[in-house]
């Protein structure tokens, strides 16, 4: 390829990604994106929450606090009930999240108008 070809390619590609930029501010593309991307923290934030507290609570009330301190089936009883649980609950708190963050984005798009 010769310079002025490439030029000529370089020159068309510009074209075609401010024609793309266009239709991107258009169409508002960006604030679904940044829609998604809000979303996603939430689900995110509502998980590592449930996880952390879930984790606190397990650790100061029912292995320390609450059973005697050689009791070990039922200690391991709930550590088996946290694995066990784990998990779905913190799906459900992702859900959850999700769920909260949609009736916010309702109520703030029902306020705008």
């Amino acid at each position: 390829m010769s310079a002025e070809q490439i030029i000529n390619y370089l020159k068309e590609r510009k074209e075609k990604l401010e024609n793309l930029h266009q239709i991107v501010n258009k169409n508002n593309i960006v604030s679904k994106n940044s829609s998604k991307r809000n979303l996603d923290k939430a689900i995110i934030f509502s998980q590592v929450s449930f996880v952390s507290f879930y984790s606190l609570f397990f650790l100061k009330i029912v292995l320390f606090n609450h059973y005697p301190r050689f009791n070990i089936a039922k200690k391991f009883f709930s550590l088996w009930f946290y694995q066990m649980t784990i998990d779905p609950l913190t799906l459900g708190a992702g859900y959850s999240g999700s769920l909260l963050y949609s009736h916010y984005e309702d109520f703030k798009s029902k306020k705008n108008s």
